[in-house]
């Protein structure tokens, strides 16, 4: 008996920053078809994946991307030298 119905809304990780609501169009041996729009309104696509990877509504699937995230990072306090951000993070600087 598959958890989530043909038609039902839901929730699913689009890439670990973002979550995507979709409609179910099929379910099939374990696996759901799901149909979702781009952020203009327009149809986007469809895609197909286990039940394990929906959710019914939004705030599971953004609680499912958690462990992948990076932390927030704050600024560090202000010191002798100049505060330098590239992609490895905030650092000093010092010369």
């Amino acid at each position: 008996m598959p958890k989530y119905k043909v038609g039902q809304t839901v929730w699913f990780p689009d890439t670990c920053l973002a979550v995507r609501r979709a409609v179910v169009t099929g379910v099939q041996a374990g696996l759901y078809t799901l149909r979702y729009r781009a952020a203009n309104g327009y149809d986007r696509g469809a895609i197909r994946l286990r039940e394990g990877r929906i959710y019914a509504t939004k705030e599971e699937a953004e609680a499912a991307l958690r462990p992948f995230r990076l932390p927030e990072r704050e600024p560090p306090e202000k010191r002798e030298g100049r505060v330098v951000f590239d992609a490895s993070g905030w650092h000093y600087t010092y010369g």
